[in-house]
């Protein structure tokens, strides 16, 4: 991935164009990037549900573990196919 993107800002570089190009590949891959980030589940809203912030500490203790919104896999293969 990182020498695809290496390439493709050389090429921007040497050719003096496309930036228009590279700044919607820029968006493309921030976009992936937060969505990568972003949990799966909401946990500031409140909705009917039952997800949300703990309000006791048995609650608390109980494990979940963190779920993407994008899992990682799919985050690089987007991004590789975007460059």
């Amino acid at each position: 991935f990182t020498v695809l993107l290496s390439l493709f800002f050389l090429r921007i570089y040497l050719i003096q164009g496309y930036f228009i190009v590279a700044y919607g590949l820029g968006i493309f891959l921030l976009n992936n990037f937060i969505a990568f980030l972003s949990p799966l589940e909401d946990p500031s809203r409140p909705e009917d549900d039952g997800v949300g912030l703990p309000s006791t500490a048995k609650e608390g203790k109980e494990y979940r573990p963190f779920a993407r919104r994008l899992p990682e896999f799919k985050f690089w293969m987007a991004c590789t196919r975007g460059v």
